[in-house]
């Protein structure tokens, strides 16, 4: 079939979410190729429209995001449960009632970001929805690359109050660990997913049974040393590139605190060999040799 007739065919068949062929799906420089790139971003779809729901989780999934989809406040809720999101795309009126007033309660039980749909340019108080505690807003009638442009917006404001200020970078978008000697501290899966939920925790006392179901997505036994076994991974990890060890304090019988990074005291142990592209930007060149 001629691939204008089929796009013309696609349009008019709906509004922005009619479906066309994968084949002949808008093509976007920006979007990883959905099958190598590593989902890192969880995103929780939250609309009670299940064919808007499943087209924008879809969607999302091919610029490499990891979705659920849920179709009322009891399903947000019973996600928000199991585990912290990075971010949550929001329909404007789910259950039948407008759920800006709703977004301030949200926001006590995560610190996700909170992406409001509307179903108009003019069906919300920009103010009061920005007050309440979303991160933004976007019309549903808008091309869903926008919708991507903005959820990546969010992400980046978050990453970047997430930033520590001791010259270390904990990127969720790149999952990686960049030391103050701008060289990528090596972490498995499962130590990044570790360090960054206690990271985002900071100064507070995470219990084993959170980290087993945020991180491991099992229940907890207490004679399963997994986490325990990750925690200890990582301050060997951390104390190489810096000589200390106290960033996350063990909490008797209760679970562990992330205290900080520590700082660059001493010459730090080269981790990478090879600093990552971003490592070097930072720098501002190439790093002298040893």
């Amino acid at each position: 079939m001629n691939r204008c007739v089929q796009a013309v065919r696609c349009l008019s068949a709906g509004p922005a979410f009619a479906k066309c062929s994968r084949n002949h799906a808008e093509r976007d420089p920006t979007r990883p190729d959905s099958e190598t790139h590593a989902m890192t971003h969880r995103i929780l779809v939250v609309d009670d429209d299940p064919a808007y729901r499943e087209d924008l989780a879809d969607y999302l999934e091919t610029y490499g995001f990891r979705t659920e989809r849920h179709g009322s406040f009891a399903g947000l809720s019973a996600a928000l449960e199991r585990a912290e999101p990075d971010l949550v795309i929001l329909d404007q009126f789910l259950d039948g009632e407008n759920a800006v007033p709703r977004i301030g309660l949200l926001r006590r039980r995560t610190q996700a970001g909170i992406l409001l749909l509307t179903p108009g340019t003019d069906a919300i108080d920009p103010v009061l929805a920005l007050e309440s505690g979303a991160d933004d807003f976007v019309s549903k009638l808008v091309p869903r690359r926008e919708i991507v442009a903005r959820l990546r917006a969010v992400l980046r404001r978050a990453e970047a109050v997430a930033s520590p200020p001791t010259g270390w970078v904990l990127s969720r978008t790149t999952r990686e660990l960049i030391g103050p000697d701008h060289c990528l501290v090596p972490l498995t899966s499962m130590e990044f997913d570790t360090l960054a939920y206690l990271h985002e925790r900071a100064g507070e006392t995470v219990a084993r049974e959170d980290l087993f179901r945020a991180v491991l997505r099992r229940g907890f036994r207490p004679d399963d040393r997994a986490v325990d076994g990750l925690v200890s991974r990582i301050r060997l990890k951390l104390g190489a590139a810096t000589g200390q060890r106290n960033c996350i304090r063990s909490i008797r019988g209760v679970g562990y605190v992330f205290t900080g990074f520590p700082a660059a005291g001493r010459e730090p142990a080269r981790i990478a060999t090879a600093p990552t592209l971003r490592g070097l930007a930072m720098a501002g060149g190439l790093p002298a040799k040893g």
